[in-house]
């Protein structure tokens, strides 16, 4: 199984319409689909290394439409579709600490969860069941998305296919340090 997912992504990622590809992956991503767009995203930077600016572009875009349509999904199909897809992820405990998370910080909990370990789609998910505003949404998710796809994609850029192992081995804690990073950076300016 694992096998064919490989070579299916080999066959994706230089397909003539492979950025279309990525987009349909990051979109569907964020709602129901279990495969990350950084598994696409890094080998297309890997083969066209120019291009990693606009491959992080479209994959945070796409990726924050997904996550409206999770979103949508939350708020209007809790019953139908929301809570099997929960249950289908075993994602029940998460699904409770992201709720905590938003009664504290909304736009924090959105902005961190494009690094955190929990899949996305419970955030957006969730988004919608617990009626966060839809506007600070939208605005935290593309810039946690697109400042993660950013991230993932000059890292592929400046280091090429050997730095592949360490990001999918290390991602949590690059992600970790990115944030710390930049909290580290608004505070400084903040103050």
């Amino acid at each position: 199984m694992k096998e064919r997912a490989v070579n299916w992504i080999k066959k994706v990622v230089t397909h003539p319409l492979a950025t279309l590809w990525l987009a349909l992956v990051s979109f569907t991503e964020a709602s129901f689909f279990p495969l990350p767009p950084d598994m696409f995203l890094m080998p297309m930077v890997a083969l066209q290394r120019s291009k990693w600016f606009i491959y992080s572009f479209v994959t945070a875009l796409y990726s924050v439409a997904g996550g409206a349509f999770g979103y949508v999904i939350g708020m209007f199909l809790y019953d139908s579709l929301a809570l099997p897809l929960i249950r289908f992820y075993g994602l029940e405990t998460q699904l409770f600490e992201v709720a905590a998370l938003f009664q504290e910080h909304t736009f924090g909990s959105v902005f961190v969860s494009a690094f955190t370990p929990i899949p996305y789609k419970v955030f957006t998910i969730a988004s919608g069941m617990f009626e966060v505003n839809l506007g600070i949404f939208i605005v935290a998710a593309f810039l946690g998305r697109w400042l993660r796809f950013l991230f993932v994609s000059w890292l592929m850029y400046a280091f090429g296919e050997r730095i592949t192992k360490v990001v999918f081995r290390s991602f949590n804690t690059l992600s970790l340090v990115l944030v710390a990073l930049i909290i580290v950076v608004v505070l400084f300016i903040t103050h």
